[in-house]
């Protein structure tokens, strides 16, 4: 029987996968007959099939199945293994990240405590760069069961709900139709986790458990901001995402305390969109980005406590965005003669 399904979306990850798939069979106390690992190849030019087969050949104690697919996001290649893994659970990583060596151990403790539960929640990740990645032990803690829309409720983070975190189970996932949003280029990944925690009925919340090892790199998501023109699709679509997640939860249920805990998720992901306009992004197109929040109803709002008291500013005092936004293109512009 396989317990977990672990889902890896791979697009030209060929200097990195091996390593993912590394940390994955390096795992600690684990029987890797009942872990099965789904790498989809998303049409990459590059030799990533080639190093995950190698990998499968040499590891045959731990089930390694490679899918192809034309290049169509990675939303797409989400769902696709989603839709072949065979596991009571799954858990999306991507193809150039990591997972602890303990991780997958301390989870199947916790599903044996909590059989069928909806969600695990794990601590959110560390991250690095290449040959940063220090010794990391492992943490002590009880995993406590709740509700899935009471993990709305985490103090504020920039790895808020990163899919990375959770461990999800798949019958849930498919009765509820949820998959990742495709058209996305960015946030798919919160449009996924806002609508499923939106529909789990019980969760464990372990977010003393540090599983999952996020790497940056100038490829990577998170690696564009520097650089406005790649970075301003990016911020497009993550509008297209944020109106995505109101739809799935505007009116989704009665309960006033599942209500509040959904629009306090909602209001967190328009602040961090929020916070994208002030990076280097032409000044026409952050009015133009503030306009239409504001037609979305989705700006201003009310921020929460846990915000920090700049953050509470800005979205308090428009005018900083468009100011801080304006200085800092003309110093992209200025560092680029």
């Amino acid at each position: 029987m396989i317990r977990l399904s672990i889902i890896i979306p791979a697009y030209n990850v060929a200097p990195w996968i091996e390593a993912t798939l590394e940390s994955i069979y390096c795992s600690q106390g684990v029987d890797l007959s009942t872990v099965e690992v789904v790498v989809v190849n998303d049409g990459s030019s590059d030799n990533t099939a080639q190093v995950v087969q190698s990998f499968a050949e040499a590891h045959s104690t731990m089930p390694v199945h490679l899918i192809s697919q034309s290049n169509q996001g990675v939303s797409v290649a989400r769902n696709h293994g989603l839709h072949e893994a065979k596991g009571e659970y799954v858990w999306f990583v991507d193809g150039d990240d990591l997972i602890t060596s303990f991780a997958i151990q301390r989870i199947m403790t916790i599903l044996d405590c909590y059989p069928k539960v909806d969600i695990v929640k794990t601590a959110k990740p560390i991250v690095f760069t290449d040959g940063e990645v220090n010794d990391i032990f492992p943490s002590q803690g009880q995993a406590l069961l709740c509700k899935g829309y009471e993990l709305f409720y985490e103090p504020y983070s920039g790895l808020y709900i990163y899919h990375g975190r959770h461990i999800w189970r798949r019958d849930m996932l498919i009765k509820n139709g949820i998959e990742f949003p495709v058209g996305i280029v960015i946030n798919e990944d919160f449009c996924f986790t806002v609508k499923a925690l939106a529909e789990a009925q019980t969760a464990c919340d372990a977010s003393w458990l540090l599983a999952y090892l996020y790497r940056k790199h100038n490829d990577s998501a998170t690696g564009v901001r520097s650089n406005p023109d790649r970075f301003m699709p990016r911020v497009l679509s993550g509008m297209k995402a944020l109106q995505m997640m109101k739809d799935s939860l505007d009116g989704h249920d009665a309960n006033k305390q599942a209500a509040k805990a959904r629009q306090r998720a909602m209001n967190l992901m328009v602040a961090m969109n929020i916070t994208h306009l002030m990076d280097p992004l032409p000044l026409s197109f952050v009015r133009k980005s503030m306009r239409v929040l504001e037609e979305m109803g989705a700006y201003p709002f009310t921020p929460e406590q846990d915000h920090s008291r700049l953050l509470r500013f800005v979205l308090q005092h428009k005018w900083t965005i468009i100011a801080v936004s304006q200085y800092r293109r003309i110093k992209y512009i200025l560092s680029r003669r």
